[in-house]
């Protein structure tokens, strides 16, 4: 369902693919590194997609990372 790589100070989501899903929680620790960014248009174009939470490990997103999400009603995101 996620995809990622490694970045800077821990990894990168890059990519949702859970069409039809309709929540989804972004883990805090993936293979024991914190999660620190979002890839632009990470989750773009997810059909079905009505929240999504983002860990507070997150230190940036890229550009677009919700783009075309038009059922979207709620992100939770870090302070």
């Amino acid at each position: 369902m996620f995809e990622f790589e490694r970045s800077p100070g821990g990894v990168m989501l890059t990519r949702f693919r859970g069409e039809g899903v309709s929540r989804a929680a972004v883990p805090e620790i993936v293979e024991g590194l914190p999660v620190v960014r979002i890839a632009e248009e990470a989750f773009a174009n997810v059909r079905g997609l009505r929240e999504v939470t983002l860990p507070e490990t997150v230190q940036s997103l890229g550009r677009s990372v919700f783009y075309g999400c038009r059922e979207l009603e709620k992100a939770v995101l870090p302070p």
